[in-house]
Order: structure tokens, then C-alpha cells, then sequence
């Protein structure tokens, strides 16, 4: 018998390769968030090759038939847990937007190292963010997510009367920040963390490709 009890429908997420209808119900939420903190453990400690199902279980006591009634494979776990994480990236990142007066590459060079310090505190987020998309779901987060901070640079600059002909097509806000985060996630995968001297590579390599419209 399943332990979440409120949820409609169960075998939907086994037949469509993605996370079922999360539950509503305290008492279930609270087993839910038992898988995701085990999960999140499991990623930290032995990354998402060796993290399984049956690992996950047995760390959260939570009965695999449980877990699979929600995330019918590892992956889309993973996929969900990265979407979380994008999130609170994406929040971090609101919360460090420039402010007025401050140079644009200042602000550059400060939001790569904000975030990188984030990852390097948060060695899951970073094992679901750095190492590439689960899902096609993932891959479409990612984009958005990319694509929210493009827009908040491009209002910055806007509100600043800087880089005035950056083009919208392509998206050269949006492509500056996949240049970034491309240079960590080479930083990560390379050295199992994002370095001072990557978030420098990140940082100039964003503000060469920009400066091309000063």
C-alpha cells in the first residue's frame, strides 16, 4: 500500500517518465522531503552515477514502491531535485542583480562569483547542474532559467543606457550568461569545484563576448 495516500493516479508518472502529481498532505509532503534530503546526501557524498533508487531508500526509510508512485527512475528525480535547485539559483541571483550606478562588469564578475560560491557550498546543486541535463523537462528548465537572468542583465544595462544595441536575436543577454555558466560547469566537471581562476575565465570570457556592442 502506498504510503502517500492522497494522490490521484499514481501510474501516470511510471508510464510518462516523469514526476507524478506531488502530494498535498503534510504527513505526505514530509516523506516526500525525506527522499529529496536523502537524495540530495546521496549526491553530495557518491554522485548521481552511484545514487540509486534502493540507496535513496534505505538512507530515508522510505519504501522504494513509495518513491517509484513519484519518480519512476533516478533520473527523473534528479530532474525534478535540478529544478528545485534552479530555482533557488535563480532567486540567489535576483537577490545579487546590480544596482544602480554600479559598472556592469563589476556586477559581472559578482554575480559568477556569488553563484559559484553557492555551488561550491551546495556540492548536490552543483552535481545537478553542472554535469548536464536529465530529462528533456531538465534540458527546458535550464533554458528558462538562462533566459531569466539574460533578461534581468538586459534590463540592468537598459536601465543604465549601456550596451544599447545588444540584439534580442539571437538573445546576446541570454547567450552571455550561457557563456558563464559554461565556463564553470568546464570548471566543475574538470576540478570537482568552480575556482577563483575559472570564475575569472567566466567573468572575462562573458565581458568580451558583451563588449563587442559598447
Amino acid at each position: 500500500m502506498s504510503d502517500f495516500s492522497d494522490v490521484q493516479d499514481p501510474s501516470s508518472a511510471a508510464k510518462g517518465k516523469r514526476a507524478g502529481r506531488l502530494p498535498q498532505q503534510e504527513r505526505s509532503q514530509t516523506r516526500i522531503a525525506k527522499v529529496l534530503a536523502a537524495a540530495e546526501q546521496l549526491l553530495a557524498e557518491i554522485g548521481a552515477d552511484a545514487a540509486s533508487i534502493p540507496e535513496i531508500s534505505k538512507l530515508s526509510g522510505i519504501p522504494r514502491a513509495s518513491i517509484y508512485q513519484f519518480f519512476p527512475d533516478k533520473y527523473v528525480l534528479f530532474a525534478h531535485m535540478a529544478q528545485l535547485q534552479m530555482e533557488r539559483v535563480g532567486e540567489l541571483i535576483v537577490a545579487m542583480r546590480p544596482q544602480e550606478g554600479e559598472d556592469w562588469k563589476a556586477a559581472i564578475g559578482r554575480v559568477v562569483r556569488g553563484v559559484a560560491d553557492y555551488y561550491n557550498a551546495n556540492p548536490a546543486a552543483a552535481a545537478l547542474l553542472m554535469r548536464g541535463n536529465f530529462t528533456p523537462t531538465d534540458r527546458k528548465a535550464h533554458e528558462e532559467k538562462d533566459a531569466m537572468i539574460g533578461s534581468l542583465l538586459r534590463d540592468f544595462l537598459q536601465a543604465q543606457g549601456m550596451l544599447k544595441e545588444l540584439p534580442l536575436q539571437p538573445d546576446a543577454a541570454t547567450l552571455s550568461v550561457e557563456i558563464a555558466f559554461a565556463c564553470m560547469r568546464y570548471g566543475y566537471v574538470s576540478d570537482g569545484s568552480i575556482s577563483e581562476a575559472i570564475c575569472i575565465e567566466a567573468t572575462e570570457a562573458t565581458i568580451a563576448y558583451l563588449s563587442r556592442w559598447e
